[in-house]
């Protein structure tokens, strides 16, 4: 679990730095919402909006992919209760990223 937060946030801070250096190197303002579509295309084109956007995004997956991790977890070890917690979790972690959209 601690290696999941450890790598997790250093990929997302070593993704938003790049972003930031290809921000200054091609003067292009990052100040976009982009759709995953914009994502992907964004991306293979080195684009620093798609490069920060991607940063943020493992960022906000990190909680969620621990959450997940501990209830497989508890779920191998037979902690119903536990099984039960995380569910809750992961169902207010949904409702907000769905409220949040």
């Amino acid at each position: 679990m601690n290696r999941l937060l450890r790598y997790g946030t250093l990929i997302s801070a070593a993704t938003m730095a790049l972003g930031l250096v290809l921000t200054i190197i091609t003067g292009i303002d990052p100040g976009m919402v982009l759709s995953p579509t914009d994502l992907f295309i964004g991306l293979a084109a080195m684009n620093p909006e798609a490069v920060l956007s991607l940063g943020v995004l493992i960022l906000i997956a990190i909680p969620l992919l621990r959450v997940i991790s501990l209830g497989a977890l508890f779920i191998k070890t037979q902690e119903w209760g536990f099984v039960l917690a995380v569910m809750m979790v992961l169902g207010a972690l949904c409702l907000a990223i769905t409220l949040g959209a």
